[in-house]
């Protein structure tokens, strides 16, 4: 990726480009990415910014998924009660307009 990046090599991509649109935003990321000088004797590390750990788990990128959505309160005694099944999930509907 190094090489591709520093000599340019990635632009014999640009063949088949199907729209003047394709086109544009190749050249915005190519400005992007010739702003980038890789230090070749360095590793790369992996950070995720959505856990303090900076450690990926599935559950931070659930969490995350649903930032900013409205959450129902209720749902455990929707889910976790002795009805049958059928009646919970029409309680749910119901709940759900």
């Amino acid at each position: 990726m190094a090489e591709a990046i520093n000599e340019h090599l990635w632009l014999r991509d640009v063949r088949g480009v199907a729209s003047v649109v394709e086109l544009r935003e190749f050249f915005e990321l190519w400005d992007i990415i010739r702003g980038v000088a890789l230090q070749t004797k360095t590793e790369d590390r992996h950070y995720w910014r959505l856990c303090t750990s900076g450690q990926y788990s599935a559950q931070s990128a659930y969490s995350h998924l649903f930032l900013g959505t409205t959450q129902f309160g209720p749902w455990k005694r929707t889910w976790r009660t002795w009805a049958p099944g059928k009646c919970k999930f029409f309680l749910w509907l119901v709940v759900h307009d």
